[in-house]
């Protein structure tokens, strides 16, 4: 008799777990928040700070591209400067060996006709003779002069004293004026490089720049193309005495 009373306490125990476990498992389940493949529900304190508008981001985009649109443009000037800089000493170099080797065509051109005219001196041509040594003279002064106009203009054009007071009453474009203008257009190129860092700092900051704020972005690549002051390339054998006179 006793066994059976346990028996059916026993048994009347799992049947209450179980209806338990029963009605534990009719509950509806409450979502999980912190699991990525529950569901999750929407509060608005709970949003991740870093997601962005997609129309803010294709607009970001769009003036980004805008802005490297100005830099490639600056890039170009700055190549464009930079290579008037760097031919200016080939152009100076240049000169030099032409100048030299034309003095040396020059001298030995005059010497072959000086000898032939001299080998073919006879009595019987003295007349047509003399008219030919009279000609060649003159063939020589005048080559003499040109090549002596082109070194003087070369030796003013090479004055390396950028405070020359010769220069600044000629105006004379000097190879060291042409680099020093090409050297004051680079630095004003780079510093609008700098300012245009400074805008592509405040998309990235601020998300986007408003319309006034990109004109003047956009703005940047539009530089003065101030013409040097300093015009005057060509000197006469004059010019060139009154400077080693000065000097």
């Amino acid at each position: 008799m006793i066994t059976n009373d346990l028996d059916m306490e026993e048994l009347d125990r799992q049947l209450e777990q179980f209806r338990l476990d029963e009605e534990e498992r009719e509950k509806p389940r409450k979502p999980v928040l912190d699991e990525d493949d529950g569901p999750r529900i929407w509060n608005p304190f709970d949003e991740d700070p870093t997601d962005e508008d997609p129309e803010t981001t294709e607009m970001q985009q769009i003036q980004l591209s805008k802005l490297e649109t100005v830099r490639d443009k600056l890039q170009k000037m700055l190549d464009s400067e930079r290579a008037d800089y760097e031919a200016v000493d080939k152009v100076r170099e240049r000169e030099g060996k032409t100048i030299v080797s034309e003095w040396l065509c020059t001298a030995g051109f005059l010497f072959i006709l000086f000898g032939i005219l001299f080998l073919l001196k006879a009595p019987q041509i003295i007349v047509p003779w003399f008219v030919l040594l009279v000609i060649l003279c003159g063939f020589t002064v005048r080559q003499i002069l040109v090549m002596l106009r082109r070194t003087a203009n070369h030796q003013i054009m090479c004055i390396a004293d950028p405070a020359s007071a010769f220069v600044e009453e000629k105006k004379a474009n000097t190879y060291l004026k042409q680099q020093l203008h090409a050297h004051h257009r680079m630095g004003e190129i780079k510093g609008r490089m700098d300012e245009l860092d400074r805008w592509e700092k405040t998309i990235h900051k601020n998300g986007l720049l408003t319309e006034e704020e990109l004109e003047k972005m956009l703005s940047v690549v539009h530089i003065n193309n101030h013409p040097s002051i300093y015009v005057n390339e060509k000197f006469n054998l004059g010019e060139w005495a009154e400077y080693i006179f000065k000097k």
